[in-house]
C-alpha cells in the first residue's frame, strides 16, 4: 500500500496520516542522541516532576480533596492539566485554546449532569483560593479543556521514575507542536483517535 503524503513540520521531521491511527510524526532524517528535534515555548506546564512548585502543591491540594470525600470521586490527575491551564492562562484563553486543538467528538464529552458534578472539582478549587477568580469555566467548557488536555498534552517526568511521587502526572501544552490525529466533523469541530501521550524529555528555561 503506498504511503499517504507527508508534510513537514520541522527540519527533518514530517507528518503523515497512518490508516485507522491518524495523523504521526516521522524523522525524515537520522538524528544524533541529545539533538534537539522540534522547539517551541510551552503554553503551559502542569507536570508535578517538575521544579515548578505551584504544580505539586496544586496536586496535593486534590489529592486532599479527594480525601475529604466532600466531592462525588474523582481522579485528582484527570483535573490538574485544566486546573494548572486555568490558573495560568485564565479562562479566555484557554477558551481560545479549545478552538485550535482536538476535542474528541460530541460522544466523548459527559452529559450536562455528569459535566456539572466533575466541575465541582474547579469550583472547589476557586472556593479554596487555589485558583483566581478569572479561572471559572462552565462545566461543559471545563469538560472540554479536560479532555483537550488529555488528547493534546505530553508527559514530562524530569528526574523521576517510576513509582516515585508525582511520576505522569500532569502534562505539558505546546501551541502547535500539540496537534495529535484528528479528522474534521462538521457536527462538533475535531475529533480525534486518541493516542497514548508522547513524552517531553527535556525542558529549558528561556
Amino acid at each position: 500500500m503506498a504511503e499517504s503524503p507527508a508534510w513537514e513540520l520541522a527540519v527533518g521531521v514530517v507528518a503523515r496520516h497512518v490508516p485507522h491511527c491518524g495523523v504521526a510524526a516521522f524523522a525524515a532524517k537520522e538524528f544524533q542522541a541529545q539533538e534537539v528535534v522540534l522547539q517551541e515555548e510551552a503554553l503551559f506546564v502542569s507536570a508535578v516532576a517538575t521544579p515548578v512548585a505551584e504544580n505539586e502543591e496544586l496536586y496535593r491540594a486534590l489529592l486532599a480533596e479527594q480525601r475529604r470525600r466532600r466531592l462525588p470521586d474523582f481522579a485528582p490527575n484527570a483535573h490538574l492539566g485544566a486546573l494548572a491551564a486555568l490558573r495560568r492562562l485564565g479562562a479566555r484563553r484557554c477558551q481560545e485554546l479549545l478552538e485550535s486543538k482536538c476535542c474528541g467528538s460530541a460522544a466523548d464529552l459527559p452529559e450536562p449532569r455528569l459535566a456539572r458534578q466533575e466541575a465541582g472539582v474547579l469550583r472547589s478549587c476557586l472556593a479554596q483560593g487555589l485558583l483566581p477568580p478569572s479561572a471559572s469555566l462552565a462545566p461543559l467548557e471545563y469538560a472540554k479543556l479536560r479532555l483537550a488536555i488529555q488528547l493534546n498534552g505530553f508527559r514530562f517526568n524530569l528526574n523521576a521514575k517510576e513509582g516515585d511521587f508525582g511520576y505522569d502526572k500532569g502534562e505539558v501544552l505546546f501551541d502547535n507542536i500539540s496537534d495529535p490525529s484528528c479528522d474534521y466533523d462538521n457536527s462538533f469541530g475535531k475529533k480525534a483517535t486518541p493516542a497514548p501521550p508522547m513524552e517531553v524529555l527535556a525542558l529549558h528555561d528561556a
